[in-house]
């Protein structure tokens, strides 16, 4: 298992530049999939996790840049097949992200489960449920998470009392981009990172 080793002992001096939260990033790449429009990310943190999504994004037709000043740029005016391969959906967990805004931009979508993570297991069926509970059809074989929209799905309520422990409601959130209906979401949780706090 790796390590950090700090020696102290001495004041700590000087200044560093402090970029955006990993989570949030993440929600906010997912959520280039909903318009057409450009989409610019400041204080974007390079990391790994960011990196994965973008080659995913990639993969499903968005035009990803990195850009000077921790910038990223993304645009997903042509979107391929709304299919999201194993490969690149095992590397990270958080590329399940993009099934949500999938459903709502283009009605449908065929997402990998995701693989294992380090920190144990964390089951995807609460976003699933809330999913479901909110008018899509969820279907799974062969590993993969086979998703639309319902064409009569007009209003929905869900309650996530249940799963708003074990996960941010972002993905029951994408449901109010649907062209049809008005989602309604009972005792949902408030966070800076929560698409139904305010401060979102």
């Amino acid at each position: 298992m790796d390590s950090i080793l700090i020696r102290g002992g001495s004041p700590l001096v000087g200044e560093i530049e402090i970029s955006g939260a990993k989570n949030s990033a993440l929600k906010l790449m997912a959520a280039c999939l909903l318009t057409d429009g450009p989409l610019e990310l400041s204080r974007m943190p390079r990391l790994a996790d960011t990196r994965f999504l973008g080659h995913l994004l990639a993969r499903l037709g968005v035009v990803v840049e990195e850009r000077a000043g921790a910038k990223l740029f993304m645009q997903a005016d042509r979107l391929g097949e709304p299919f999201a391969p194993y490969d690149l959906v095992r590397k990270m967990r958080a590329s399940f992200n993009v099934l949500g805004p999938l459903i709502a931009r283009v009605g449908q979508a065929r997402v990998s489960l995701p693989g294992g993570c380090a920190i144990g297991a964390r089951p995807v069926d609460l976003h699933l449920q809330a999913l479901e509970a909110l008018g899509a059809e969820i279907e799974l074989s062969e590993g993969y998470v086979n998703a639309k929209r319902r064409k009569a799905a007009s209003r929905a309520r869900a309650s996530p009392s249940r799963w708003c422990r074990l996960a941010r409601p972002s993905t029951p959130c994408w449901r109010r981009f649907w062209p049809r209906g008005r989602p309604c979401l009972r005792i949902a949780p408030e966070s800076p990172r929560s698409p139904t706090s305010p401060a979102a």
